[in-house]
């Protein structure tokens, strides 16, 4: 079970691996489920099925499309890091350069250039983050809804179990007529039998059924824990590649503004993330492919 203090304390990289690993133990577990053999023909019964087919629907979601970019998608911003890190080097060292000598036109010119084409990169790391954050977003509304759909199934298979429960009272006493009648009818009775071992068997097929629908609902709790953590981490990294991208715009229109900027607490930032991210890829390479 998802243990909130034990998720805390983790480090990011292993929060961002243990929220992978709720979801995709949940989507296995749902993708394994099928509609039982031998159910009643009842609505009921078929409301119920077509909920657990479309969270079956929504759980291979996870597999085909959702799973791979959560996954890639550091080991993208890593391979793809060298022009961030660059800009801001040689960012860093104009500014030095700039404070040194602010009247100097041709230094102006160069930050004016490097923090335009270091806000077009940043640019697209905060597209790239804020889409993941999107889809995970909505793919956890997706999850949820088809939980809840299972959930709201149950009402009706309670209903049912309860018709049915009365149906072989109902089969019961009337066997138990037939056989204590003063002239006992022993085809009529082997008939009845035969009414209530169908109803008991009914009766079983639909409670084992309604647990299996239960279960598969109950469980997505730590499925929707997990979308929730990832698509604010994404979110969050979109949010500031998005502040940085302004700053880089300003600085690109305003040259001198580059040397009221803190570039190397920026610079030991961004190596943070890229450490971060890559300790997330080595993990993920670690762990077992998953089977949708």
């Amino acid at each position: 079970m998802f243990s909130v203090s034990a998720f805390a304390a983790m480090a990011p990289n292993q929060q961002y691996l243990q929220s992978v690993q709720a979801i995709t133990a949940y989507n296995q577990f749902i993708t394994n489920q099928s509609v039982p053999g031998n159910l009643p023909n009842a609505p009921e019964i078929s409301q119920a099925a077509a909920a657990l087919t479309q969270s079956r629907q929504v759980s291979l979601t996870w597999f085909n499309q959702v799973y791979p970019s959560c996954l890639n998608l550091p080991q993208d911003i890593t391979n793809s890091s060298a022009a961030i890190t660059g800009g801001l080097q040689e960012l860093t060292s104009l500014a030095g350069q700039l404070a040194a000598d602010p009247g100097n036109p041709q230094l102006a010119q160069a930050v004016a250039t490097t923090a335009s084409q270091l806000a077009a990169e940043v640019g697209q790391l905060q597209t790239g983050c804020a889409g993941m954050a999107s889809t995970l977003s909505q793919y956890a509304n997706s999850l949820q809804q088809a939980a809840q759909g299972l959930m709201s199934c149950l009402g009706g298979l309670q209903s049912l179990l309860c018709a049915q429960n009365a149906q072989l009272c109902h089969d019961i006493a009337q066997l138990n007529s037939l056989q204590h009648a003063t002239c006992p009818n022993q085809g009529d009775i082997n008939a009845a039998e035969g009414v209530v071992q169908n109803d008991q068997q009914a009766l079983t097929n639909t409670e084992n059924f309604a647990q299996q629908i239960n279960s598969c609902g109950q469980s997505a709790g730590d499925a929707v824990s997990g979308l929730n953590y990832l698509a604010g981490y994404w979110m969050q990294l979109s949010s500031l590649a998005g502040q940085a991208q302004q700053a880089l715009q300003q600085i690109s229109g305003q040259p001198a503004t580059v040397v009221q900027l803190d570039l190397t607490a920026a610079s030991n930032a961004w190596q943070g993330l890229l450490d971060q991210l890559s300790s997330i890829t080595t993990l993920a390479a670690a762990e077992p492919a998953a089977v949708g």
